[in-house]
């Protein structure tokens, strides 16, 4: 296996520390430290903390959900979240909160989130104002999904029957809003 470039290395230095310390808490002597290189280095690869960031920040996609079927988009869907809490892996809904809240451009972040994320769910949907419709009240639900278990704790200590009874009762309540019911 090859050693990752300098660049390469100082990139997924700055994701790393991105990640863990937000836009704010990361400086570009900070990243070339992690990344054993000197800052003038990586001013001279990436121009400024901004361009640092905008090519660092994880994709925040998920994986397709074009074999999924409709019917059980929002049990998939809900069922991830709650998977990647549970193995501390990244999670999209979660993650584009504080990707937006802290980017020094968030209408970048916004458009990313929509154009990684929420197409997922417009590709089941009609391309119209109601789909569109249904898709940003599933994403809203699934990003309050993602902050409550994940950064609030909301059900932590719950009996794992308690836990899967919520999981099966969210899973109702976003495939109810894909399917635009009124609930």
């Amino acid at each position: 296996m090859t050693e990752p470039s300098t660049q390469e290395r100082i990139r997924r230095s700055a994701s790393r520390l991105f990640h863990e310390l937000g836009y704010t808490g990361v400086t570009i002597r900070g990243v070339a430290d992690d990344a054993g290189v000197s800052p003038a280095l990586v001013m001279k690869l990436f121009g400024s903390k901004a361009a640092l960031y905008a090519v660092s920040t994880p994709e925040v996609g998920m994986p397709s959900t074009e074999n999924v079927p409709f019917e059980e988009l929002g049990h998939y869907l809900v069922s991830r979240v709650v998977a990647r809490i549970r193995t501390g892996e990244n999670d999209p809904w979660a993650q584009a909160v504080f990707l937006t809240w802290q980017s020094p451009d968030p209408d970048v972040e916004r458009r990313r989130f929509v154009d990684q994320v929420v197409t997922h769910l417009l590709r089941h949907l009609p391309d119209d104002d109601d789909g569109r419709a249904r898709a940003h009240a599933a994403s809203c639900q699934l990003v309050g999904l993602a902050l409550g278990l994940r950064t609030l704790g909301v059900r932590d200590g719950a009996p794992q029957s308690a836990q899967d009874a919520f999981v099966e009762r969210y899973c109702t309540l976003v495939q109810a809003a894909l399917d635009g019911e009124r609930v």
